[in-house]
């Protein structure tokens, strides 16, 4: 099978969808594929890839407040953009296009295009389109419904949900008429195995909180649960790292005299010191307060690694029985401070259960965060929306 991906980010871009498109080239190209990537030329080193990369050009777009400050946003319509990826398809001849990430504009350029050439698009949703501000999540909800529903996503020909709570973000926003499947993505599994045996990630007593700040993935209410948890737990540190786009979370720390004592915010980072972080850590914390709930790229790689991890998801949000909370995960409720300070307390004042725990994670990680298998989902995911094109 020949499969074009179009993906505005790739590394080193460090972004979740960058190292999705990254992996999802990889794998499928392991599998006795043809693959070529499509993406945007951000003047970043290059990178050496096991897959052919083309680039497209953008009209780079500041950060925006709107946008929580994130980097390398553009416009990719435009006719050079097409008359380029026509080029592309011309001589590639793919049998299918799967784009990431529908929140770029590029999946409008690539269904644009497909049209003319009768091939099926299809595209990996992982970011739902929300806003903490009320008028503006109003605003980018009509701009997600009327705009992104109407023009890119009703002319996709199938949408792949990487779980549960993305799917019913799909399902109640757009209208679409495609085949929709869920199915779930892994961390880069060139990950190294701990250099730490779990009795000395144990006595470090260190909490990870991964990812960027913002008011969708605040610590306020764990800074709040600190000086209780110091309590039962003398030495504790917290370690914040992800780039800080708000500041409540440091005036918070501060205010509680804990700021670089017991709470430290490391700012962004690149994947290997995460990893080398995650490595010495004792509990990998991770939540996210929007409406759709997920879990993200840094805990799945905590939980390859062996370091038990508390989410703030629905516990059906990769499948029925699969999270098992207490088991393979802890569950809480990332709005209730006594939750919170319960659920940790009972992982890091029993060395026995937190072994177990640790031990526990890792095999489910091992099992289910499978590129190798997600490979072959994606591949019959993408037979079955050829054999179902009608243009």
């Amino acid at each position: 099978m020949r499969i074009l991906i179009i993906s505005n980010w790739l590394p080193p871009i460090t972004a979740g969808s960058a190292y999705y498109a990254e992996n999802v080239a990889k794998y499928i190209k392991k599998k006795n594929n043809i693959v070529k990537v499509v993406t945007v030329d951000w003047d970043l080193p290059e990178k050496n890839f096991s897959f052919d990369v083309e680039k497209i050009q953008a009209i780079k777009v500041p950060r925006l407040p709107l946008f929580f400050q994130m980097q390398h946003m553009g416009i990719t319509v435009s006719p050079k953009n097409i008359v380029i990826l026509s080029n592309i398809i011309q001589e590639f001849q793919p049998d299918i296009i799967h784009h990431i990430n529908h929140i770029f504009d590029s999946l409008f350029l690539a269904t644009r295009v497909a049209k003319r050439y009768k091939i099926p698009v299809i595209t990996s949703v992982t970011t739902p389109i929300m806003h903490q501000n009320p008028i503006k999540h109003k605003i980018m909800q009509l701009v997600d419904s009327f705009l992104i529903g109407n023009i890119w996503m009703n002319n996709v020909n199938g949408v792949i949900s990487v779980d549960r709570s993305i799917d019913k973000y799909i399902n109640v926003t757009y209208k679409t008429r495609s085949i929709n499947e869920v199915i779930t993505f892994a961390p880069v599994l060139d990950i190294p195995p701990s250099s730490l045996s779990y009795i000395e990630r144990y006595e470090n007593k260190t909490i990870l909180f991964v990812g960027h700040i913002h008011p969708f993935r605040d610590p306020s209410s764990l800074i709040k649960s600190m000086p209780d948890l110091l309590k039962s737990i003398p030495g504790l540190k917290l370690k914040c790292i992800g780039d800080i786009q708000m500041q409540g979370p440091v005036r918070l720390a501060k205010k509680l005299n804990l700021y670089n004592k017991s709470v430290f915010f490391l700012g962004r980072k690149d994947r290997d010191y995460v990893l080398n972080e995650l490595d010495r850590g004792t509990l990998c914390v991770s939540w996210a307060s929007a409406r759709y709930k997920s879990l993200g790229t840094a805990p799945r790689e905590a939980m390859l690694m062996g370091l038990p991890v508390v989410a703030d998801i629905p516990i059906n949000l990769l499948g029925d029985d699969i999270l098992k909370d207490g088991e393979n995960i802890h569950i809480i409720d990332s709005t209730d401070g006594i939750s919170i300070r319960k659920t940790i307390i009972n992982i890091l004042t029993d060395e026995k259960k937190y072994q177990q725990l640790s031990e526990n994670t890792k095999d489910f990680a091992i099992k289910f965060f499978n590129w190798d298998n997600i490979a072959d989902e994606l591949l019959n995911y993408y037979k079955m929306v050829i054999t179902n094109y009608k243009y």
